[in-house]
């Protein structure tokens, strides 16, 4: 069984675009990766779907794109690190040093110190 989510009150302020690529109920035939979304958009996707989502909010410009992330990751973008890399890299078993078969992205972050007020 599929589950949905919709969007928090926390985060109703961001839902002011006027087009809705991901509305809930989805109409019959809607296809929200295959259409030309009008701008300001607002888009809550589909949780397994997201990083196709990701790609055509980034194709698309112009909206709000929300969905959940990883604490770390979280952690990171609020501390200001500058991401540096990513990639699919092939990290090392400890003892045999064999690559690991199938990664999946890694992420290098730069965290400089940052001024105390």
């Amino acid at each position: 069984m599929k589950r949905y989510w919709l969007t928090p009150p926390e985060l109703e302020k961001y839902k002011v675009a006027k087009f809705d690529p991901c509305p809930y109920p989805l109409p019959v035939g809607h296809d929200a990766l295959n259409m030309t979304w009008e701008k300001p958009w607002y888009c809550n996707p589909p949780f397994h779907m997201n990083t196709r989502f990701v790609r055509k909010a980034i194709s698309e410009g112009s909206g709000y794109l929300v969905g959940p992330i990883p604490v770390a990751i979280a952690e990171l973008l609020r501390s200001r690190a500058q991401f540096v890399e990513a990639g699919r890299y092939r990290w090392l078993e400890c003892d045999t040093r064999e690559p690991m078969p199938s990664p999946g992205m890694s992420a290098v972050w730069c965290i400089t110190e940052v001024e105390k007020p």
